[in-house]
């Protein structure tokens, strides 16, 4: 089946909002001006869709009916890999882990909500008109990774966490679920592995 327009086009945005990042954050030091911009375009591109397809909510993973056979999923995959995270932290020396742990785990879900939108929603699923499904996975997890460049432990880190996603979308499509994951991976990597506190980092920007 071919992909819509739509679905090109949110690929395309998916692809040029990974590179914005990049250059934004690398060369033109404004990230902030270009995550403005990108989340007025995204939200005017999901309108649209919206209003052509009333239930692309649903296809898209923003629904309920699934969450328990999803949670279960993503339970055992974000379990077993935070562990090892928390231990290589202690082995680093990364403890105690900051207090503004807590909160970014608070709020860190509505980021994480969107990534996966991107991620999973409208890059994977864009992905699987051109290319086999099991590919689409290794895919969107080497783009979800790439736009983490220059930080290199980050990428690495992105790579496995979209593969790993991707592959549990595909059998459970739940965004809400899927962003709980996501946010607990994504707090105890900054805060235990990779030794940093953005909350402090965003304060004293």
């Amino acid at each position: 089946m071919s992909p819509s327009r739509h679905e090109v086009v949110g690929v395309l945005l998916a692809l040029a909002t990974g590179a914005g990042n990049l250059v934004a954050e690398t060369v033109l030091h404004r990230k902030a001006g270009f995550m403005i911009v990108a989340i007025v375009l995204w939200l005017a591109w999901a309108a649209v869709r919206l209003l052509r397809e009333p239930g692309v909510l649903r296809v898209w993973g923003f629904r309920r009916d699934n969450w328990r056979g999803s949670a279960v999923r993503v339970a055992l995959f974000v379990v077993p890999a935070a562990i090892p995270m928390l231990a290589v932290g202690r082995l680093l020396g990364h403890w105690p882990i900051s207090a503004h742990f807590w909160l970014v785990l608070s709020v860190y879900p509505v980021w994480a909500l969107a990534q996966q939108f991107v991620l999973c929603a409208v890059l994977a699923r864009g992905l699987a008109h051109w290319l086999p499904s099991r590919a689409v996975p290794a895919a969107a997890g080497f783009l979800f990774a790439v736009a983490h460049l220059p930080d290199l432990p980050l990428v690495l880190l992105a790579f496995v966490a979209g593969l790993a996603f991707v592959m549990l979308y595909q059998r459970r499509p739940n965004l809400w679920v899927q962003a709980l994951g996501h946010a607990v991976l994504g707090t105890v990597a900054y805060y235990a592995v990779l030794g940093r506190d953005p909350l402090a980092a965003l304060l004293n920007a």
